[in-house]
């Protein structure tokens, strides 16, 4: 419930109220730095707040041409559904994933 919520725009608005409030304390030179996925969101982040920090680096840039940003959940539930399968199995594991009824 509320997996709706979570997108590279929440997140970007999520980032701009933490460096809001950062600055409210601290005014000064804020940089942000995106690592792959990171540059990803960090290019939304900009698209929204372009003046909100002084500089912002892109490191190991995630070409939307090669990489679907919006097919990452259909690309990954494979592993997770072969996990949580696996889990099931797992006392350990299936008391904190319990099958849904």
């Amino acid at each position: 419930e509320g997996l709706n919520q979570f997108s590279v725009t929440a997140a970007a608005h999520d980032l701009s109220v933490q460096i809001q409030s950062y600055q409210a304390d601290r005014p000064g030179r804020v940089v942000v730095y995106g690592v792959s996925y990171g540059t990803f969101w960090l290019d939304r982040f900009l698209q929204i707040y372009p003046t909100l920090v002084q500089s912002a680096i892109m490191d190991g840039v995630s070409n939307p041409l090669l990489v679907s940003i919006s097919r990452y959940e259909l690309d990954v539930s494979a592993v997770g559904i072969q996990f949580l399968s696996h889990c099931l199995t797992q006392p350990q594991c299936s008391q904190y994933f319990p099958a849904k009824e």
